[in-house]
């Protein structure tokens, strides 16, 4: 991501989504994001398979269909993103991969490069991902060092450091993780997941991360499935009043503004209105 005076709209497609109003990819052209997050591709530990789009393509939307369609996106000046999940039982990122972990981020890049897509998004949602283990609960060194070097393997391919021209960017939350303090400068930019935060959260966890990363690097994200309670069925009377209060909002003790606003499972029709408050704070820039 190349910082402007112009905050960046991101929007997380779902293609597995099996709603009957989650829209193909190529409708999000009126949409007008800036980059378009295709959620999600699996990990495997076969360092030449790396990632695969089989949980993607689960519904009713084949990777033919879903490629040819970030292809038009493309045409139309929005940035494609393969968004990757390890979604194994003990969700330890890179932990199983030893000696292979230079030829599977090679891998990854080879397929990026195949698909034409611009770059990857690595969603690191939890703790129980690499800072602690899942099962005994305890501070987890082993993790978090294997979790690292898979993200420096990757990074002579994509972010910042690669000069590939490929994109890495991670999403996270809260607590802010001991991996991401590791490894948060291979990053073009860190989206957070502000799903069920109240603006003292957010405030909170901001001064976290830009304690690490400058606030146009950082992008706030909400999704029309959540409320201050919880998931929901895009119904919440506050839903629209919350999202349009996170994403006006800027951090007043410095003089950058935050970096865009992120809205995750933009194939719902229901969410237009969240599409349209994102580009209402686009145009205010």
């Amino acid at each position: 991501m190349s910082c402007t005076n112009t905050p960046i709209t991101v929007g997380y497609w779902l293609g597995y989504a099996g709603e009957p109003e989650n829209v193909p990819l190529r409708s999000l052209r009126r949409d007008k994001f800036d980059y378009i997050h295709i959620f999600l591709f699996e990990t495997s530990r076969d360092p030449h398979i790396a990632i695969y789009h089989d949980y993607l393509t689960s519904s009713k939307y084949k990777w033919e269909e879903i490629l040819k369609d970030a292809h038009e996106l493309q045409q139309e000046g929005t940035k494609i993103i393969a968004s990757i999940l390890d979604n194994s039982y003990n969700m330890k990122f890179g932990i199983h991969l030893g000696e292979n972990v230079h030829q599977w981020a090679r891998t990854v890049y080879d397929k990026i490069c195949e698909w034409e897509f611009d770059g990857i998004d690595l969603d690191f949602e939890g703790e129980n991902q690499f800072d602690y283990d899942i099962e005994t609960k305890q501070f987890n060194h082993s993790s978090i060092d294997n979790s690292k070097r898979l993200v420096h393997a990757l990074s002579v391919y994509f972010g910042p450091k690669s000069f590939t021209g490929k994109q890495m960017s991670i999403v996270t939350g809260r607590p802010l993780l001991e991996i991401y303090r590791q490894t948060y400068e291979l990053y073009d930019y860190t989206i957070l997941m502000c799903y069920d935060w109240k603006m003292e959260d957010l405030k909170c966890w901001w001064n976290e991360y830009i304690k690490y990363v400058k606030p146009d690097k950082i992008i706030l994200g909400c999704s029309v499935e959540y409320g201050q309670d919880g998931p929901c069925s895009y119904a919440y009377s506050n839903t629209s009043e919350r999202i349009k209060t996170f994403f006006e909002w800027q951090p007043t003790d410095c003089f950058e503004k935050k970096g865009g606003m992120m809205l995750f499972h933009v194939g719902i029709d229901h969410c237009q209105y969240a599409k349209h408050i994102c580009q209402e704070q686009k145009n205010k820039k």
